[in-house]
């Protein structure tokens, strides 16, 4: 039979590979938001257990802090291998991990030594001299220190990864430094409050009430201070976003002012040509009437020109858009880009001009400037609208022979300095496109890349 020492050990080293376990899981809800692939958030949580699992087997005895450590230290490294992207994020995200679970197991540590001592001081427990009740008290004890310890990490880990909205933005080193101030004091603040924990209760011989209240008080603080952190800095984020979107707004309407003098200039010089049409056709009937035919067909040629100018080179039914492509149009060619364009304006719905200024203004920009030249293949900005059903289609492709990463959560593009192709505007236009209760779509081709705007004319 089993004696009650060894039978104890056994329920401890149970309760170790449950906490382990549990901490897995843990570190997988937690890291699963901020990368693309879901399989290296299990990779994470298993390079933890793994690691914490050697170094509980390798002689010397190591610390419980020093293997969180190597262990979270294990998962950066993991989720850096296989997400190279924001490794200061990364670097926020374990220090955070690692503060949360000291604060978890030192709030988890203090309420089953507290609650352990009250139950041991009951008289029924005190006269009591059957071990199965008191192994089957220490077995209660530890199923509730690791539902209380793994309650307070999965509902921080609730909060944080539910409050921090912007989680693929790049992180700043200012903004690391800011992020992290809570979790070090937490880090620090555990090792402290700990040694006063063990000072007071072999100084008294028995747990401290006051010192434990206390250390309760201090860790609740600390992880409500770092759930706070993160709120206030997805506010300063979102600030920072409205600011942009109205710096973005006023480039919009100088755009707009700008192509509505474009076209007062266009209909302009074809009221001075329409002014003059009676001397331009009254001059080519005398030079044809006097055998000039030379000089007729020359002045032809050159009021031919002077039309097709004023007109503008592209007419895609709508003098704004036909200003934004023409615009769009003669700056690819100076880069030595073909543009091509079968685009043509939805006339008589619901979509304004302003709307469609938006999205050809961005959509074009970035196809131009990232269009790349391919081998024995021309480089090429290729814009055509199409009607499906009851949605205006706007299909933008380029020459591109790259590849981009899309974002799992918002289906745009990552936009780190190293791989922010064709992020600048995609956000703009997806916003307009959901005005009219449509969207947009992008397709990586070989040898090309493709944005496929829908909006809904009715």
């Amino acid at each position: 039979m089993v004696n009650t020492e060894t039978l104890r050990a056994i329920i401890a080293y149970v309760c170790l590979a449950l906490d382990m376990l549990l901490t897995v899981y843990a570190i997988y809800r937690f890291t699963k938001p901020f990368i693309q692939e879901v399989q290296c958030a299990v990779y994470a949580g298993l390079a933890y257990f793994f690691m914490a699992l050697f170094l509980g087997l390798i002689p010397p005895k190591i610390g419980s802090f020093t293997v969180h450590c190597m262990g979270v230290g294990t998962v950066l490294a993991v989720m850096c291998a296989f997400d190279q992207r924001n490794y200061r994020q990364k670097v926020f995200l374990g220090l955070l991990f690692l503060s949360m679970q000291q604060q978890a197991s030192a709030l988890a540590d203090i309420l089953h030594d507290q609650i352990y001592s009250m139950v041991e001081h009951i008289a029924f427990f005190q006269k009591s001299t059957n071990k199965t009740l008191w192994t089957g008290l220490y077995v209660l004890m530890c199923i509730f220190y690791l539902l209380v310890k793994f309650s307070i990490l999965l509902i921080g880990t609730w909060l944080i990864t539910k409050e921090y909205a912007w989680k693929n933005t790049e992180l700043a080193g200012k903004e690391l430094f800011m992020l992290s101030v809570f979790p070090l004091v937490g880090v620090v603040g555990h090792f402290v409050m700990r040694y006063y924990r063990i000072f007071y209760i072999i100084k008294e011989g028995t747990l401290s009430v006051k010192m434990d209240a206390v250390s309760l008080f201090f860790y609740a603080v600390l992880l409500a201070g770092m759930v706070v952190t993160i709120v206030l800095y997805q506010s300063i984020k979102a600030e920072q976003e409205d600011r942009l979107q109205d710096r973005l707004l006023a480039g919009r309407v100088e755009d707009m002012k700008r192509h509505i003098a474009r076209v007062e200039e266009i209909y302009g010089g074809i009221r001075g040509l329409k002014h003059d049409m009676a001397n331009h056709i009254s001059t080519l009937e005398k030079l044809y009437a006097d055998k000039e035919e030379k000089e007729a067909d020359a002045y032809a040629a050159r009021l031919k020109t002077s039309l097709a100018d004023a007109a503008g080179a592209i007419r895609s039914g709508n003098p704004v858009t036909d200003v934004i492509l023409t615009e769009q149009k003669e700056e690819a060619e100076k880069k030595g880009i073909s543009f091509r364009c079968d685009f043509h304006y939805p006339v008589g719905s619901r979509i304004e001009a302003f709307d469609m200024s938006v999205i050809l203004s961005n959509a074009l920009r970035n196809a131009i400037e990232y269009a790349e030249p391919q081998d024995g293949k021309e480089t090429y900005v290729y814009l055509r609208s199409y009607r499906k059903a009851n949605a205006c289609m706007i299909e933008v492709r380029n020459s591109f022979l790259g590849s981009v990463r899309i974002e799992a959560d918002t289906g745009l593009i990552h936009t780190s300095k190293k791989e922010g192709l064709h992020g600048c505007g995609l956000a703009n236009i997806r916003r307009t496109a959901e005005k009219y209760y449509g969207d947009i779509d992008i397709i990586q081709e070989d040898g090309a890349f493709c944005l496929i705007i829908m909006l809904m004319m009715e």
